[in-house]
C-alpha cells in the first residue's frame, strides 16, 4: 500500500502559545510584534477579520489596535520555539517519519492506513496534541506532499481539523490554481494563457504545455497533483554553512561599552549554534550599522572579517576576537542601530585542523568545558552559566516591553497554581 504524505500546521502559532498560557486572551484579537516591538509579525483570525495587514508598522494601527481591545505582546521566540519542539516530539513519536518544514508546519509520511482509518488516526493526534500542548493543530492528508498542503488549507475550515484530499474530490473542480503550494500569481497567469483557471483544468492539462509554460517545477505539481510523488520527505540538514546573530537595538548606541556586551552576547550566541551542529568555524565577521531613518544622521555600514587562529567553537576565543574586530572599526562620532556576529567556513568539529603556530593541548579540555556549560544552561535556563563579558540582563539593549513571561524555559516564569 503506498504511503500517504501528511502536513500538520499549528493554527496561528505564536498567538496560539500566548493563548495556551493566558486563558483570558482567548477570543480577543492578538498581534504579535517583531523585534524591538516595530512590526506586526503574527495575527490571531479575530485580528485578521479587522483587516490589519502582516508585516505593518505598528505605531501606524496602535489606534485602531486599542479601539478593539487587540492584546500586544512582544514576540518570545524562546517559547514558541519550545513549544515547536513538543509539537514536533509528538508527531514524531506518532507517525513514521517527519520532515520539520518551518517552527510550526512539518511534513510527515504515514504508512499501512486506509482511507477511514488515517482521517480518525488524524484526528487521535490532533486531540493529544491539543491536551498535551494546548495548541489547536491542523492535518492534511494526501498522495503527495502537494496534495497534504492543500488539504491542510482546507483542514483549518473544518471541524474536526483533519482532511483526507484525493483527486476524485469535486472541491478541485471550484478551487483556483493559485491555491496550489508553489502556484503564485505570475505562474498563474502564465496557466490562465493556456485555458487553465481550476486546479483539475490544471490535472487535465497537457503535460508538454504545461512544461513549456512553467518549466519542469510547474509539471512537478502537475504530478503531484494527480498523485504522482515527485518530492519525498527531506532528511534534517546535519550541518550549516553560516551561523548568523543580529540585532537591532531600541535605541541609537554610541558608546563602546553597550556595543562590547552586544557584540559578546551574540558570539556567545553563535558559539551555542555551533556546538548544538557539532561545528567549528574557520572564520568571524562583525558589522554595524546606523539607523536609515535618521537621515539627519551620519550614515555607515563598517564591518570587519578574518581567520581564527584554529577553528573553533569556544564562546571565550569567539567573544575575544569578535571583540578585537569591534574595536578596530568602532566610531566613537556614530550611532549603531545593528550589530552582527557572522561565522563562516564552518566544518565538522572532529577532527581538527591545526597549525605549527598555535599550541593545542588545551583544545579537549575547553571542548568539555564548552559542554559542560551547554548542559547546565539546557537544565538550568540560559544565562545560568556564561561569560563575565555581557552582562546578564542585556536584553535592556531591545525593546520588548510587552513580552510575555517564558512560562517553559525559565524557572522564574513557571505558572503557580493556586
Amino acid at each position: 500500500m503506498n504511503p500517504y504524505y501528511g502536513l500538520a500546521d499549528c493554527n496561528n502559532f505564536y498567538a496560539s502559545c500566548e493563548r495556551a498560557f493566558n486563558p483570558h486572551l482567548r477570543n480577543r484579537p492578538i498581534a504579535i510584534l517583531s523585534n524591538n516591538d516595530g512590526c506586526i509579525v503574527a495575527r490571531s483570525n479575530e485580528l485578521k477579520s479587522l483587516d490589519i495587514p502582516m508585516g505593518v508598522p505598528y505605531w501606524k494601527h496602535k489606534h485602531l489596535l486599542k479601539k478593539y481591545n487587540t492584546a500586544v505582546l512582544s514576540s518570545n521566540y524562546r517559547l514558541y520555539g519550545d513549544m515547536s519542539n513538543r509539537v514536533m516530539e509528538i508527531l514524531e513519536d506518532r507517525f513514521a517519519d517527519v520532515e520539520v518544514y518551518s517552527i510550526d508546519e512539518a511534513f510527515i509520511r504515514a504508512n499501512g492506513f486506509t482511507d477511514e482509518g488515517l482521517e480518525k488516526y488524524g484526528e487521535e493526534v490532533r486531540s493529544h496534541l491539543l491536551q498535551w500542548t494546548g495548541l489547536p493543530v491542523s492535518l492534511g492528508f494526501g498522495r503527495t506532499k502537494t496534495l497534504s498542503k492543500l488539504a491542510n488549507k482546507l483542514a483549518k475550515k473544518t471541524p474536526s481539523g483533519v482532511c483526507l484530499l484525493t483527486t476524485e474530490h469535486p472541491i478541485l473542480d471550484e478551487l483556483p490554481i493559485t491555491k496550489v503550494w508553489g502556484i503564485n500569481k505570475g505562474l498563474g497567469r502564465r496557466l490562465n494563457a493556456i485555458g487553465v483557471y481550476t486546479i483539475r483544468q490544471f490535472m487535465n492539462a497537457n503535460q508538454n504545455a504545461v512544461r513549456k509554460r512553467c518549466g519542469v517545477v510547474g509539471l512537478r505539481l502537475l504530478l503531484e497533483l494527480n498523485g504522482m510523488p515527485c518530492h519525498d520527505l527531506i532528511a534534517p540538514r546535519e550541518t550549516r554553512k553560516h551561523i548568523m546573530v543580529s540585532r537591532t537595538f531600541k535605541s541609537d548606541l554610541t558608546g563602546k561599552k553597550s556595543l562590547i556586551e552586544a557584540v559578546s552576547k551574540h558570539a556567545a550566541r553563535a558559539g551555542e549554534k555551533l556546538r548544538d551542529c557539532n561545528q567549528i568555524a574557520g572564520g568571524m565577521s562583525i558589522f554595524l550599522r546606523s539607523n536609515p531613518y535618521k537621515s539627519e544622521l551620519r550614515q555607515v555600514r563598517l564591518s570587519a572579517a578574518g581567520a581564527l587562529p584554529i577553528a573553533t567553537s569556544d564562546t571565550s576565543v569567539l567573544i575575544q576576537v569578535a571583540q578585537q574586530m569591534l574595536h578596530s572599526i568602532f566610531d566613537k562620532s556614530v550611532a549603531y542601530k545593528k550589530l552582527g556576529v557572522l561565522l563562516h567556513d564552518l566544518r565538522p568539529r572532529n577532527p581538527i585542523q591545526t597549525n605549527l603556530f598555535e599550541p593545542t593541548s588545551h583544545i579537549p579540555r575547553r571542548n568539555d568545558l564548552m559542554d559542560a556549560m551547554d548542559a547546565l544552561n539546557a537544565k538550568w535556563g540560559k544565562g545560568t552559566l556564561r561569560m563575565a563579558s555581557y552582562a546578564q540582563d542585556i536584553h535592556h539593549l531591545y525593546r520588548k516591553e510587552k513580552q510575555s513571561p517564558e512560562y517553559t524555559t525559565s524557572w522564574d516564569d513557571i505558572l503557580e497554581v493556586e
